[in-house]
């Protein structure tokens, strides 16, 4: 049975040019290549935006979505869907759907290598010998970033002060940096603490998050008084059995 890599939605700006991918895999750690097939997008309204055959490139399926497509007068929305028809060498044909949201602007990474550099200077040290960098933790941190957002109920796209996620994603890539050099350095449990240590202010920086959004889709700032924490609470309209006044409900 194949699996696929992706952990997200798509994020497809409007009236921008974007490539589209999807892996597939199969029985090892490398992408199964496609003997050919065929990409759909469908709008909110289950209509066809787009449709043709898939480019494999380095075993993977890719399709290329043109401004021209999508032109600024289409209306957003956090409702489309992608569906990959794909033929495998062995004869099958698998689908493979993966929701979309049509947005105005992509939020990016505010995390880099040099950042965690700057928290730990001797990183490098530490890099595996088959690493020539730590990306491969940065993007998989902000995809977890990414995806507590959306479980949360909040659109990350929609995110103006990006500046605010820098905290939990730089913590969230050590944090898996720290879990995997215990593996390979026998740290003897030096590493693995550093690890539990990041996983905790990572939990600490989203506690605390507040995010100022772009509620009209209008790429305008809200006020200050718009702004949201990314976690939501939860407030009873029933006091509780034996609640007394002044009482804080959580």
């Amino acid at each position: 049975m194949i699996s696929t890599d992706f952990s997200l939605p798509s994020f497809i700006e409007r009236a921008k040019t974007v490539t589209l991918s999807m892996a597939v895999y199969e029985d090892g750690p490398n992408p199964v290549a496609p003997v050919s097939g065929t990409f759909t997008l469908y709008n909110q309204s289950k209509v066809v935006v787009v449709t043709g055959a898939v480019t494999v490139t380095s075993s993977i399926a890719t399709f290329q979505v043109t401004a021209a497509v999508i032109p600024t007068a289409t209306l957003l929305s956090a409702e489309w869907q992608e569906e990959w028809v794909m033929t495998l060498a062995d004869g099958r044909v698998e689908t493979i759907r993966r929701d979309a949201y049509l947005c105005l602007r992509g939020l990016y990474n505010p995390v880099n290598e040099a950042m965690l550099l700057r928290r730990v200077s001797d990183l490098q040290n530490l890099k595996h010998s088959s690493l020539t960098s730590f990306q491969g933790y940065i993007d998989e941190a902000w995809s977890t970033v990414e995806g507590m957002l959306l479980q949360d109920g909040k659109r990350p796209y929609l995110i103006m002060n990006s500046w605010a996620l820098k905290e939990i994603t730089l913590c969230y890539s050590l944090q898996y940096i720290f879990q995997d050099v215990e593996t390979y350095m026998s740290g003897e449990g030096r590493y693995a603490k550093r690890a539990k240590e990041y996983s905790e202010a990572a939990s600490a920086a989203y506690a605390t998050l507040k995010l100022e959004y772009d509620f009209s889709e209008t790429n305008q700032r809200a006020s200050a008084d718009d702004s949201t924490a990314a976690i939501s609470i939860l407030y009873l309209n029933t006091p509780p059995r034996g609640y007394r006044g002044g009482d804080t409900i959580y």
